[in-house]
């Protein structure tokens, strides 16, 4: 019997080219981080923390060095512990991956001290990434696998990244995510204007209305209507600022090209991509008393 599959672009055979070395598939993850989203609600705006961070509790095995490959942040008061394989990912990995997660005391204090705020409570899911996934791993997850370490059921997600390249050196990158949302919690999703969004987003479309129906001139203007106390880093922030802070440390806004907004001085501004419950509540009023209709959805 003879099996065998093919790739075309543009009419062009792309071969396999997978990368030669971990630290690749590392870098072009940090470097495309919206890859590593798991859903469109609270796991929708994944953030770099950090990568290669070592935990001491995790140890050593033949299977790595006790280092976490890249920690991110979803929305606030969620955290994604990745681990990398430039090969096929499979329930050995699961082992390990639970290892770093059971260094729980370690993990608590980097997030802390990484993402600059003190939370008591936040939630984790581990992510496995490799160029593939045995069948038994995959079918796990789907079913909502997840990882006991002392009395919380943590999610488990898996992630296939696949790369190709055809003759004329043109590449295309495959990614198939595997990722059950847990059942046992609640995501709210809100409608506004006929879109449907997570937190974040929501925050964003929100921002943006009343920047542009209220013809708002300048950042000072915009902050005075929306007020500090909705947020205590502020709401927004300059866009270049904000892309400065995603240079030297982490994303914290919304800064893509489509996603900034401009006021009526020419000034372009970022939102901040922080939003949990807690802080989005504000908004909501203020939004509510301006005329605006948003509704909670499932």
């Amino acid at each position: 019997m003879f099996v065998s599959s093919q790739l075309v672009l543009n009419e062009q055979i792309l071969s396999p080219a997978p990368y030669t070395r971990e630290l690749m598939l590392q870098a072009f993850l940090i470097e495309n981080v919206s890859l590593l989203r798991l859903n469109d609600a609270e796991y929708s705006e994944p953030n770099v923390l950090t990568e290669e961070l070592a935990l001491k509790g995790a140890g050593r095995s033949k299977d790595g060095d006790g280092r976490i490959d890249v920690l991110v942040s979803y929305e606030p008061g969620t955290y994604g512990v990745v681990e990398l394989k430039n090969g096929p990912i499979n329930e050995s990995h699961v082992d390990q991956l639970t290892r770093y997660l059971e260094a729980q005391t370690e993990l608590n204090y980097y997030i802390e001290e990484l993402d600059g705020t003190s939370i008591n409570d936040f939630s984790l899911v581990g992510v496995l990434v490799g160029t593939d996934i045995t069948s038994g791993l995959r079918n796990r997850v789907e079913d909502g696998a997840t990882i006991s370490v002392n009395g919380q059921m943590i999610p488990l997600a898996a992630i296939a990244v696949r790369r190709f390249r055809s003759k004329n050196n043109d590449v295309l990158i495959s990614i198939d995510t595997f990722f059950k949302t847990p059942s046992g919690r609640y995501y709210t999703k809100y409608e506004f204007n006929d879109k449907v969004y997570a937190k974040g987003r929501l925050a964003l479309a929100i921002v943006r209305e009343i920047a542009l129906k209220n013809s708002v001139h300048d950042s000072d203007a915009l902050d005075h209507i929306l007020g500090r106390e909705t947020h205590k880093n502020g709401m927004f922030d300059n866009l270049e600022i904000a892309r400065s802070i995603a240079n030297a440390d982490r994303k914290r806004h919304f800064i893509a090209e489509d996603e900034a907004i401009s006021l009526g001085n020419g000034e372009r501004i970022a939102v901040s991509n922080q939003w949990g419950l807690d802080n989005l509540q504000p908004l909501l009023k203020l939004a509510e008393k301006r005329g605006m209709t948003i509704k909670v959805v499932r």
